[in-house]
């Protein structure tokens, strides 16, 4: 079994430094992204740097800035409260726009009550998305990156990046109920089984249907778990057996 996992974690590695598809990722002048990726997107002095993000889904924390007219006729600075967008795509070019008109003070606090967004691809097409406003954490100062990981562990949302590289750590397996109930179900399985599992999974690794797992209950539902895990939830299952 020892051979059989350095195969495999060969086979990994060497499939990491393959180019993976990604998603380009745009902002309109008006739209500041704050975290991209679960990392802050940092501070320039001119135009946006270009942002990538992997298929799947992911998130961007954002908020909008802009010169209003205030009630005295000048022009005042309106920054909107910081908003968390989760969405889904895949091999495209994106970008996020306002879909609200914003001029006065009087459009602020409608924008903070009721954020309008819109993404769209390289085609034109409009993308579901989820937007929320981020909820700040008590503390000095806002800690944006801090605050989506206690966003997304309430509401239980799992994101691309967050899952792969959740899946490398030792310990239980973080992700979908699929996901989980393949850690569950782990614990249960003898050394031998979990290896027959390993061995299984890495041979079906390419299959988009996999065949059904004889054996132990511990055994079955592991692989009935599997199967029903989406492609990436699947890599990272891989990956968390091999790190065992």
């Amino acid at each position: 079994m020892k051979a059989m996992r350095t195969l495999i974690a060969i086979c990994i590695t060497t499939a990491s430094f393959a180019p993976q598809a990604e998603v380009g990722l745009n902002f309109n002048s008006n739209v500041v992204p704050l975290v991209v990726d679960n990392e802050e997107s940092g501070l320039w002095a001119f135009s946006k740097p270009k942002f990538e993000v992997p298929n799947g889904t992911n998130q961007v924390v954002i908020r909008v800035s802009k010169l209003v007219d205030n009630n005295s006729g000048a022009k005042e600075k309106f920054n909107s409260d910081p908003f968390v967008v989760t969405f889904n795509a895949a091999d495209t070019q994106v970008t996020l726009a306002m879909d609200a008109k914003i001029t006065r003070l009087i459009h602020v606090e409608k924008f903070n009550e009721n954020p309008k967004m819109k993404l769209t691809d390289s085609n034109g097409n409009v993308l579901d998305f989820k937007i929320d406003k981020l909820p700040s954490i008590l503390g000095l100062g806002r800690d944006y990156v801090k605050e989506l990981k206690k966003y997304n562990q309430e509401n239980n949302i799992v994101t691309t990046s967050s899952s792969t590289s959740q899946a490398s750590t030792v310990g239980q397996l973080a992700g979908s109920d699929a996901s989980q109930m393949v850690s569950y179900w782990s614990k249960k399985a003898t050394p031998q089984e979990l290896e027959q599992f390993t061995n299984w999974v890495f041979e079906n690794r390419q299959s988009t249907s996999v065949p059904a797992l004889e054996g132990s209950k511990a055994l079955e539902m592991m692989g009935y778990w599997y199967a029903e895990a989406s492609p990436i939830e699947r890599k990272s299952i891989l990956a968390w057996l091999v790190s065992h």
